[in-house]
């Protein structure tokens, strides 16, 4: 990655750092809340829920996206 965007491993290394990994929540966990989302989010939902996430602009993303999303952001701060 710092070959493809070297303007932007500083911020990269910033991003990673405040990252947080958190474990699916067990499946009785999405039963109560199944009718609220499309049943392929609903696993991201309520872990991001459960992690108590304190973020004004929460997305919750699927890897693939996140790893898009970052991407996109590292060439936006390189071209900058």
């Amino acid at each position: 990655m710092v070959r493809k965007v070297p303007g932007a491993a500083a911020e990269f290394e910033s991003l990673v750092q405040v990252l947080e990994l958190v474990e699916d929540p067990p499946i009785e966990d999405l039963e109560p809340v199944q009718n609220q989302a499309h049943p392929k989010d609903l696993l991201i939902l309520v872990a991001a829920a459960r992690s108590e996430a304190k973020c004004p602009n929460l997305r919750v993303l699927d890897p693939g996206q996140a790893v898009q999303a970052i991407r996109a952001a590292l060439v936006r701060i390189d071209d900058a």
